[in-house]
C-alpha cells in the first residue's frame, strides 16, 4: 500500500506500545496498569505486539499472561529490564565481581520470564557506566564477557537480547549506533542483536538515516518517539529518513510507541500508533 510519506509501498515492521503497572507521570510508558488490562487495551487499539517494563522478581501468574497473549494475538515483544539498574545500581560493568554477578543472575532470571512468555529481553541500561578515567576497550570487554555467558542462555532458548544504544550519560558504553554495531561485529555474542530508539538517536547521531543503514538483520528493536517525549511529527526528529532507511535494510521487526501518556496514555497510544501507521 502506498502513501505520501512511504511510496516505494509497505514495509514489514509491526507497530507495539509500552507498558508498565506503575510509572512515574512524566515517563515514557503510555500504557499502565496490570499486564491482562494492557494487553486487553493494547488489542483494543489495534496494536501488534505489548512491551512490558517489569522487575525480575514480579510474582505474576506468566503462563496466564502467555495464555492471553495468545488469545488476544497480541505477542509479548519484549521485556524491558532498567528497573533492575535503577532500582539496585547493578549493571554488567561494575569493577565489583559481585554486583556484576548480581546483574548477570538476574539478567538470567528475565531470560527464564522470556521463555514463558515466548518473548527477547532488552538490554540497555544495564550496561552500566565506565567510571571517569575508566579505558572504553577494558569495559567493552568486560561488557562482552558477560553478554558472552547471557547470549549462550538466550539462543539456547531461542530467545534473543536486543542492546540498546542508549545516549550519554545514561550510560558512556555502545551509547550510538556505530558503537553498538561494531561491538556485535567485533565479539561473538550470536544471541545479541541492535536495538535503536529515536530519542537516543536525536541526542547522538548526526544523521539518523545513516546510522540506521549501518544495520542489516542485526537490527532486530526500535522505540519510536519524539525528542521531548510527547508529541510526534513536531520537526525534532527527520522520521522521513529514518523509515526510508529502515525500509532500504528490510527492517521487519517491531517499532514500539514509548511516548508519555500525554493527555492520556490511551490518547497518546492511539496517536502514536496512527503516526507510525502512515509510513507503511
Amino acid at each position: 500500500m502506498k502513501n505520501a510519506r512511504n511510496p516505494a509501498g509497505a514495509s514489514g515492521f509491526r507497530i507495539g506500545v509500552a507498558m508498565a503497572t506503575a510509572a512515574p507521570p512524566g515517563a515514557q510508558i503510555p500504557l499502565r496498569g496490570s499486564v491482562e488490562d494492557c494487553l486487553q487495551k493494547a488489542a483494543a487499539l489495534g496494536f501488534e505486539g505489548l512491551e512490558i517494563h517489569l522487575r525480575e522478581n514480579e510474582p505474576w501468574n506468566f503462563f496466564r499472561i502467555r495464555s492471553l497473549s495468545v488469545a488476544l494475538g497480541v505477542p509479548i515483544t519484549a521485556l524491558v529490564t532498567g528497573r533492575l539498574r535503577m532500582e539496585e545500581g547493578v549493571s554488567l560493568i561494575d569493577d565489583d565481581p559481585a554486583v556484576r554477578s548480581r546483574a548477570r543472575l538476574g539478567l538470567l532470571q528475565y531470560l527464564r520470564l522470556a521463555e514463558i512468555l515466548e518473548t527477547d529481553i532488552v538490554v540497555g541500561l544495564l550496561k552500566g557506566t565506565i567510571p571517569p578515567g575508566g579505558d572504553e576497550k577494558r569495559y567493552e570487554d568486560r561488557l562482552a564477557a558477560e553478554l558472552a555467558v547471557l547470549s549462550a542462555h538466550a539462543k539456547a532458548s531461542g530467545r534473543r537480547i536486543f542492546l540498546e544504544a542508549i545516549s550519554r550519560p545514561d550510560t558512556n558504553i555502545l551509547y550510538n549506533s556505530g558503537r553498538l554495531r561494531s561491538c556485535l561485529d567485533r565479539y561473538d555474542l550470536p544471541g545479541c542483536y541492535g536495538h535503536l530508539d529515536t530519542l537516543q538517536m536525536s541526542l547522538e547521531e548526526e544523521d539518523p538515516g545513516s546510522a540506521i543503514r549501518l544495520w542489516d538483520d542485526r537490527l532486530a528493536y526500535f522505540h519510536l518517539a519524539e525528542k521531548d517525549r510527547l508529541l510526534l511529527a513536531q520537526g525534532m526528529f527527520d522520521y522521513d529518513s529514518c523509515f526510508s532507511a529502515l525500509e532500504e535494510i528490510g527492517y521487519c521487526g517491531y517499532i514500539i510507541a514509548e511516548v508519555c501518556p500525554d493527555p492520556d496514555g490511551d490518547t497518546a497510544a492511539r496517536r502514536a500508533k496512527a503516526f507510525i501507521e502512515a509510513y507503511r
